[in-house]
């Protein structure tokens, strides 16, 4: 995260609610469940501030600088590597991440689509 107030606010929440569930919580591994709750914390922030937006919508957006003289190779190289990336994921994790990402659907939306519970989707 690029605001150091976000993330403290971020982890004293998160301790809060290990703190508050404390005795209905059975967690093994202190560190994954840390890991994994900031994570999904992170993502939430930055769902609610539109931080994720569609591929093409990025690779389309005026910010992005198509006068430079190797910007169609960054694109190509970008796209490459992307594809590369999800080629790399199971069949069901490269349909949501596709649709999350290049469709830019939400999560409830793509839980709905594919008939699979909203928790599925999210990991």
């Amino acid at each position: 995260m690029q605001d150091e107030d976000q993330a403290k606010d971020i982890t004293q929440d998160i301790f809060l609610q290990i703190w508050l569930k404390r005795e209905a919580l059975d967690i093994q591994d202190v560190s994954s469940y840390l890991y994994v709750a900031v994570r999904n914390r992170v993502f939430r922030q930055f769902s609610r501030q539109k931080k994720f937006a569609a591929i093409e919508s990025l690779l389309s957006s005026p910010n992005v600088n198509n006068n430079s003289a190797d910007s169609e190779l960054r694109k190509k190289e970008f796209l490459m590597a992307y594809q590369k990336l999800t080629d790399s994921l199971s069949d069901s994790q490269r349909k949501i991440t596709l649709m999350r990402f290049n469709e830019g659907l939400t999560t409830d939306d793509i839980a709905t689509h594919l008939n699979v519970s909203k928790k599925t989707v999210q990991n």
